[in-house]
């Protein structure tokens, strides 16, 4: 198991987290570029190594009523994914999509790429020069419009 200082020491390497003290001598890491209300990223990790990250995306049993799974026994590398998933949870909105999530879309016949860009929960059609084509609601509603139109995902 690896100690307090040690694991304190691993999520400090993490530039864009913050630390902040709390009671007891624990300290919570904060990551405040979070999409998502919730920024508390690290908690309660204590000089008796405890630690809790914030994992979601786990099944329900695997974490605590808020989210969150004890870190304890985690090795130097689980610690590490650990924290890095967290900040990949916290970094998409409440649809699950990072803000600036995007998919080019080509059409070979006519010799032209579409954006499809995630952006306020709205899913947006782009010209190569950035222009927004069509708005859309859904991804799938997105989808259809640039398959009927004989666009298909690329993978550039």
């Amino acid at each position: 198991m690896l100690t307090f200082e040690q694991k304190e020491a691993i999520i400090d390497q993490f530039s864009e987290l913050k630390k902040q003290p709390v009671s007891l001598k624990r300290i919570n890491y904060h990551y405040e570029e979070s999409e998502q209300e919730k920024t508390i990223l690290v908690r309660h990790l204590h000089p008796n190594g405890n630690i809790w990250i914030y994992a979601p995306f786990l099944a329900m049993e695997e974490t605590d009523d808020k989210g969150y799974v004890n870190g304890r026994d985690y090795s130097e590398k689980q610690l590490i994914a650990a924290v890095q998933a967290g900040i990949d949870e916290l970094q998409k909105d409440e649809s699950g999509f990072k803000a600036d999530y995007k998919e080019t879309w080509a059409n070979t016949r006519l010799h032209q790429k579409l954006i499809l860009a995630h952006e306020k929960d709205m899913w947006q059609v782009l010209t190569d020069d950035g222009n927004i084509e069509m708005a859309f609601y859904a991804k799938t509603a997105a989808e259809s419009y640039l398959e009927d139109e004989g666009f298909f995902k690329s993978n550039d």
